[in-house]
This record gives structure tokens, C-alpha cells and sequence, in this order.
């Protein structure tokens, strides 16, 4: 999964929050409103365009206002997300296709609630909002997506808009994606140690697990309320700790043995004493393939130092149709380093189990004593600087 799978992830992670959503806040006497009030200063008058999911509740609708404020009342009976447009003939961008760009305003409504911001909006800059009042877990909305965002997530916005105006598109730029992605991962740990009773913070921590230490995650879990702990979420994320305890950072790298692709048989405990990269990949999966041109330069580069082992794991379950694929994919890629098969009848030994993998690819490094100092999950999380950390050049 890329970028633009995980984007697609977290939308549909909202989507099955939202009912859990006002259940985890204990509201005994659900209501069917929300209001939610917009400070515009600056901007005198204009219109609102108003969407969201469908299944979600938020109907698209056009509403005008003035006066330099907004006053929405919407029927909703959980919580949802809000998309809303600021439309003023001062605020449009002209995009390279002739459309007009309006400043945006993501909101999280929450039933019962009475919820009010200030937001800045400029032509071409991306919304600032500032939380005035509302429920917890609209503060922390605002807070989590605004008011505490890192600069390489302001400048992800930045360059969102600048590559729309230009008739582009930032998810093109991987570097970008990477530095917008490692900045989220460390807010959202700050954010979440710092406000152990926070639910959004919880909810949190569950859409993104997979990309987040569960060392940092299990540290502030610890520190949740019972009531937090207890909830729908806080079962997820106990369960999701436990069943990758064996195979987090700082555990003993659990061995194994496998065949390579020349036959004889490679013993990741042989190889103690230096570092061993794992990397979990398969001939189906486009982004791992995407990236082994830049692992065979790290390969050229650090050889001397890490034992590179490529792990294939293949969906077809004629193993020897799987071998023949996976061997075909080794030599158009020119990987010329370690290369083992986890396809085994019945799988009864199945890496991609016992190293609670969640996508491909999956980077795992293994230091000199057989403990895991990293794991780097998909193409957003370059393995190249915790080599450079870890090794020292």
C-alpha cells in the first residue's frame, strides 16, 4: 500500500468510527444536532459550500453568509466529518484548468454539540483554525489538525495547493509525502503522551498503528483511563500490542529458517554479529518493486556492514508456480543479494505472520545482538536514515 492507499485507509477508518465515535464519548441520551459556529475575519460576506460523506449524514448544500461569521445547524446522530468550501471573490485561486480554488475547512461534528472556531483564510494559503469552544473531541480535532501541525505539515499543505493552482499533484513527490508523514507520526506520539485521556487521541493512535512505534503507543495506553482502555478502541489497540509484542522494536528478532533461491537454506541466527535487513516484499506488489532500484544502492553501499535479505512472499498457492514468479521478478529486478521463499505448504511457517506484518513492502532491521531496531512500514518510511543512524554513515 502507497501514500495514496494509506490517505484511502484513513477515510474509510472515519467511516467506521463514526457510530463508535459519540458511543466512546458515554453520551447516554444521544441528540440528532450539531451547531457549529465559523469566525471569518476579514471576510465580510459570501457563501458556504457544505459537504461531506453520504453515509455519513452531510448532504452537499450551498449556504450564504455574512457579517464575517458562519452559523451552521446540521442533523446528524454521530459523528462525522465536515468539508467546508469559503466562497469570496477575494479568497479564489484561479487553477491551470480555469476552476476557481477556495480555501478549505476540515470540521468534526459531534452530536449535542454547540462547537466554535476562528479560522484565517487567504487566497491560495492554506485554512488556520483556532479552537473557541466545543465538545473534547472537537478541540482535539482542531488542535491534532491545525493548531499543532508541524512545519513540514503546513508546508505539505502549502505545496497541495500550489501543485492544484499549477495543475498538478503533490502525491507525485515522494519526498514530500515522506517528510508530511514522518511529521504527522511524531505530533500525533507528542500529542497523544501529552493527553493520555484524550479519546481523539486514542482513535488516533488506532487508525495509524501501523506506522507508529507500538513501544510509544503501548507507553501512553498505559497511561489511558479505565474508560478509555475499555472501550471499543482501547480493545483494539490492547489487541494489536500483544499480537506484535514478539516482533516490535527491541524484541529478539524471532528466527527462522527458509530456502533461498538457490537452494540451500538461509538461518537468520547464523548470522549474528552484524546486521541483517529484512525486506518483505512480492511480485504483485507494485510499490515494493518501485523500490528496490534504490535498495540495490543502499545494498552497494552498505554490503560490507548488513547481511540484505529479501523475503518473497507470493499470493499463488501452487507453490511451484509462486517459486517459478518469484524467481522471474528476482532477475528482472536484478537483486542480487540474499533471497529467501516464505511460501511453504500450508504455511506453516509464515514470516509475514510471525513479524505481525500489516502491508508490504516492510523494512526490518535487525542489529548485531538479534534485537529489532526498526521497522519501516510501506514506501513512506525510507529505510535510509535509520541506517545511517544506527550504522553511522
Amino acid at each position: 500500500m502507497d501514500m495514496n492507499g494509506r490517505i484511502v485507509l484513513g477515510i474509510v477508518l472515519w467511516a467506521l468510527a463514526a457510530p463508535l465515535f459519540a458511543m466512546g464519548q458515554g453520551k447516554t441520551v444521544p441528540s440528532d444536532s450539531c451547531t457549529v459556529k465559523i469566525d471569518l475575519p476579514g471576510v465580510e460576506s459570501g457563501q458556504i459550500l457544505l459537504s461531506g460523506n453520504n453515509v455519513l449524514e452531510i448532504r452537499p448544500d450551498t449556504l450564504p453568509f455574512e457579517q464575517q461569521r458562519v452559523e451552521l445547524k446540521l442533523p446528524i446522530r454521530d459523528t462525522v466529518f465536515c468539508f467546508v468550501k469559503v466562497v469570496a471573490p477575494e479568497l479564489g485561486a484561479t487553477t491551470a484548468y480555469g476552476k476557481a480554488l477556495y480555501p478549505k475547512l476540515d470540521l468534526l461534528l459531534v452530536p449535542g454539540d454547540v462547537a466554535r472556531v476562528s479560522a484565517k483564510v487567504e487566497r491560495g494559503k492554506p485554512a488556520r483554525l483556532t479552537y473557541l469552544q466545543g465538545d473534547p473531541c472537537f478541540r482535539d480535532f482542531i488542535r491534532l489538525n491545525y493548531e499543532l501541525l508541524e512545519p513540514e505539515e503546513w508546508e505539505f499543505k502549502q505545496l497541495e495547493i500550489d501543485s492544484t493552482i499549477a495543475g498538478g499533484s503533490i502525491y507525485n513527490n515522494d519526498d514530500v509525502l515522506i517528510q508530511n508523514s514522518v511529521a504527522q507520526n511524531r505530533k500525533l506520539i507528542k500529542f497523544a503522551k501529552a493527553n493520555p485521556d484524550s479519546y481523539q487521541a486514542e482513535l488516533e493512535l488506532w487508525k495509524s498503528f501501523i506506522y507508529l512505534d507500538a513501544n510509544d503507543v503501548e507507553e501512553v495506553f498505559e497511561k489511558m483511563p479505565p474508560a478509555l482502555q475499555n472501550n471499543e478502541y482501547g480493545k483494539r489497540l490492547k489487541a494489536e500490542l500483544e499480537k506484535g509484542r514478539q516482533a516490535r522494536i527491541g524484541a529478539m528478532a524471532p528466527d527462522f529458517t527458509k530456502k533461498q533461491l538457490d537452494g540451500k537454506l538461509f538461518r537468520l541466527s547464523q548470522h549474528r554479529g552484524k546486521y541483517v535487513l529484512l525486506d518483505f516484499w512480492g511480485s504483485w506488489c507494485g510499490s515494493c518493486r518501485a523500490s528496490h532500484p534504490h535498495l540495490k544502492e543502499l545494498y552497494e553501499k552498505y554490503k560490507d556492514d548488513v547481511v540484505f535479505v529479501g523475503v518473497g512472499c507470493e499470493r499463488n498457492k501452487d507453490l511451484e508456480k509462486a517459486w517459478k514468479i518469484w524467481e522471474k521478478a528476482i532477475q528482472e529486478d536484478g537483486m542480487t543479494w540474499t533471497q529467501v521463499f516464505n511460501n511453504e505448504p500450508g504455511n506453516k511457517c509464515d514470516l509475514s505472520e510471525i513479524y505481525n506484518l500489516h502491508m508490504f513492502p516492510t523494512k526490518i532491521l535487525i542489529d548485531p545482538e538479534g534485537k529489532i531496531a526498526a521497522r519501516l512500514i510501506g514506501t513512506h518510511m525510507p529505510i535510509d536514515e535509520p541506517l545511517k543512524e544506527i550504522i553511522g554513515y
